[in-house]
């Protein structure tokens, strides 16, 4: 179709329709001029929406804000940038782009990779940059025929950040005989907050929501959303979880206590002086994972500690061992000369 303004179309129709309308009113009596003005805004209305149907070139201007997670930035520019470019769209779609113009600016939500640092609190974005995101900003019905512009440049204020941990709110059960070695992990495992420093120094770690696993037989992965913080943004709204979950046999073995470190002139005592220990090892086991363990007290620990009281740490452990339990847990050491 012949290029033309879609606007100035419609107008020019509407004004053809009005001088006719004052041309034949003076001669109707009052019920046909009822009618001629009913059939007269059906017939527009007909023509106008076919009108709308029909595709236009135009030239059309949108004004952007741009929202982007650059750490130590606001997330939204503090400035509109107006966006020229030739568009193919049908009347519709450039009646809500003048719309557009007219009101509020598009907020256009970009990737950090699509905009580009400059001096201080400037970024920028190339005519290629914005092309990527042509059909968020024109519609789907609409074809970008070229970008006009060819730099928008947007303003992102400094603001206060530091580095926190995120810390899982979860209840992780399993099926019976089945573990995991190192529970729910988070990637990332930090988040960036950024705010009024009166808001952020209070923060010591975020929170995510609820994750609830139970019975778990296989590892497990998904998304969970970070409880947000009134007046706080951050650097990203979700994070990922793994379950990392194994099947385990069960071991147990009683085991010497021994003493290590002892001065020649020393003798430690321990009490009780063997222990039972509980394997849970990854299941099948093909070797004897308790065959080289070994259960000792340091000197050192002895008499660092308080009252006598010492945990025995534990040698010879192979990967195949998930988790172990000494019961008890604590032993009382006496010491005496030689």
């Amino acid at each position: 179709m012949k290029e033309e303004d879609a606007s100035k179309k419609i107008l020019e129709g509407a004004k053809s329709v009005r001088d006719r309308v004052k041309k034949i009113l003076p001669v109707l009596g009052k019920r046909d001029t009822m009618i001629l003005i009913i059939s007269l805004l059906l017939s527009f209305t007909i023509w106008f929406l076919q009108n709308l149907g029909q595709e236009y070139s135009e030239v059309v201007r949108v004004p952007l804000r741009v929202e982007c997670r650059l750490e130590g930035h606001a997330p939204l520019s503090s400035n509109t940038s107006v966006l020229q470019a030739r568009c193919t769209a049908t009347g519709y779609q450039v009646f809500r782009l003048r719309t557009t113009r007219m009101g509020r600016p598009l907020r256009l939500v970009v990737s950090e990779a699509d905009i580009h640092r400059g001096k201080g609190d400037f970024f920028y974005m190339t005519s290629n940059d914005i092309n990527r995101y042509a059909q968020d900003i024109f519609g789907n019905d609409s074809h970008v025929e070229t970008i006009l512009s060819d730099t928008l440049r947007f303003i992102f204020p400094v603001v206060y950040s530091r580095k926190v941990p995120v810390y899982p709110i979860s209840n992780v059960t399993y099926a019976s005989q089945y573990m995991s070695r190192d529970g729910l992990q988070l990637k990332p495992d930090s988040v960036t907050v950024q705010g009024e420093p009166y808001l952020i120094d209070p923060i010591e770690q975020v929170y995510t929501e609820s994750v609830y696993l139970e019975s778990l037989m296989s590892s497990v992965s998904g998304d969970v959303r970070l409880r947000k913080i009134r007046g706080v943004d951050m650097s990203v709204d979700k994070v990922e979880y793994s379950v990392d979950v194994q099947r385990y046999v069960e071991l147990t073995e009683d085991l010497t206590v021994f003493t290590t470190a002892v001065p020649h002139n020393r003798i430690l005592f321990v009490y009780p002086s063997t222990a039972k220990v509980s394997l849970r090892c990854a299941f099948p086991v093909t070797i004897d994972p308790k065959q080289d363990i070994r259960l000792s007290i340091n000197y050192q620990d002895f008499v660092r500690s308080l009252h006598g009281e010492c945990i025995p740490t534990v040698g010879g452990l192979t990967d195949a061992v998930l988790s172990y339990e000494i019961d008890p847990p604590v032993f009382d050491c006496v010491e005496s000369v030689n």
